[in-house]
């Protein structure tokens, strides 16, 4: 059995190296070419089907990883999975895309489209209302908040102490170095004043 970190490893590597290379072979087309051939229109699909595959893996792993983590073999049939998926130029995750994704999401499409447009709609409209907020009142928060951390600052130096976890200053101890520092200083300083 392969130990949870090896597993991970190797699933990196089979599930995103490989294809993160592959992707960059399949969009490297050279500046100024007016049209792409058959054969990269096809890898690029390929390319793509995986990644759509992939995204879908990712997100049901999350799920199932936690249930069925102790199953014996576990790791094995994941790296077994992702290395169908890529054989053959991705044809495990062509054939995944076909008949399990393309089904599934021409189903609901429509559901699917109508969601999207509901979110863009809400967050166009939530990020209007904080925009709107932000600029309404961004300056009295940052005056204030600035305010704020001058009186605290100001209240430690005044008081000779430092800042602590909680914001408050606490005054610092008094050791016989800083002691006989500060008196040198205050000599110094009489003497200059003469």
């Amino acid at each position: 059995m392969i130990p949870a970190a090896v597993s991970r490893v190797i699933c990196i590597l089979v599930g995103h190296v490989y294809p993160l290379y592959r992707t960059f072979k399949a969009c490297n087309v050279p500046d100024g070419a007016a049209s792409i051939d058959g054969k990269k229109l096809v890898a690029l699909r390929r390319v793509l089907a995986f990644w759509a595959v992939h995204g879908s893996f990712t997100f049901a792993e999350y799920f199932v990883d936690w249930l069925v983590w102790w199953l014996p073999m576990y790791y094995e049939a994941k790296i077994l999975f992702l290395l169908w998926l890529v054989y053959g130029h991705f044809e495990g995750a062509v054939w995944i895309f076909d008949n399990l994704i393309v089904e599934a999401l021409n189903q609901h499409q429509g559901d699917i489209d109508a969601s999207l447009e509901r979110s863009r709609d809400a967050m166009r409209k939530g990020s209007g209302k904080l925009m709107g907020y932000l600029f309404e009142n961004g300056a009295s928060l940052a005056a204030e908040a600035i305010r704020k951390s001058q009186s605290m600052v100001m209240e430690g130096v005044a008081s000779g102490g430092k800042p602590s976890d909680s914001g408050r200053f606490e005054e610092l101890p008094e050791d016989e170095a800083s002691t006989e520092h500060s008196s040198k200083h205050k000599a110094r300083d009489a003497k200059k004043s003469q």
